[in-house]
């Protein structure tokens, strides 16, 4: 995670299909890495939450 505390100023927005468990899951993973808790975030309702459907890659 070196990358991620390097950054002392930078968030980490975690982004997953609807924002529950999943996300949970992959916060808990830096946080466990001493990535301070303050930095976390997980996107409400994940990418089927995403207020902006125009900003996504659509394939």
């Amino acid at each position: 995670m070196p990358i991620i505390n390097n950054n002392p100023q930078d968030p980490v927005v975690i982004v997953c299909p609807r924002g529950r468990s999943g996300a949970q899951n992959t916060y808990d993973y830096p946080k466990s890495k001493e990535v301070p808790e303050k930095k976390l975030y997980i996107l409400k309702g994940g990418i089927a939450g995403w207020p902006y459907p125009e900003l996504l890659k659509k394939k």
